[in-house]
């Protein structure tokens, strides 16, 4: 039985654009924690959280939406926390782009009391801890 010897290899010009598109969304498949803490030191608070929670890219448009939310109730129940005592709670949100080097935590909600958070420094490892009150 002869082996066919291939003498040449065809090469597939794929575009600079298309390369980035590629390998830039594998990288940024990862999710984002973030736990935040929130410690009343004058009188019992009552929290939630919203679904329109965002992390923003301090350098570009992009925006990571809410994907979940441990020990923190949604948006219209709400969550008490008695005075003195130390709750956390933990929400996870979609990935942040490889070149983002800050960004902003941010709930956007029709009234006034929601929770802000700006220029939090990236981290390799996209677990953040935020005090909240």
């Amino acid at each position: 039985m002869a082996k066919e010897k291939i003498d040449t290899i065809e090469k597939i010009a794929i575009s600079q654009e298309l390369k980035s598109a590629v390998f830039t969304d594998l990288d940024e498949s990862r999710r984002v924690l973030v736990r935040c803490h929130v410690s009343p030191q004058k009188e019992e608070v009552f929290i939630r959280i919203w679904t329109s929670t965002f992390l923003m890219d301090e350098n570009s448009d992009h925006v990571s939406s809410l994907q979940h939310a441990e020990n923190i109730s949604y948006s219209p129940n709400w969550t008490k926390v008695e005075k003195g005592k130390r709750r956390q709670f933990v929400l996870i949100f979609d990935a942040l782009p490889k070149r983002c080097k800050k960004f902003h935590f941010i709930e956007q909600i029709p009234q006034g009391g929601g929770f802000i958070c700006m220029n939090i420094p990236r981290n390799g490892e996209d677990i953040y801890d935020l005090e909240m009150i």
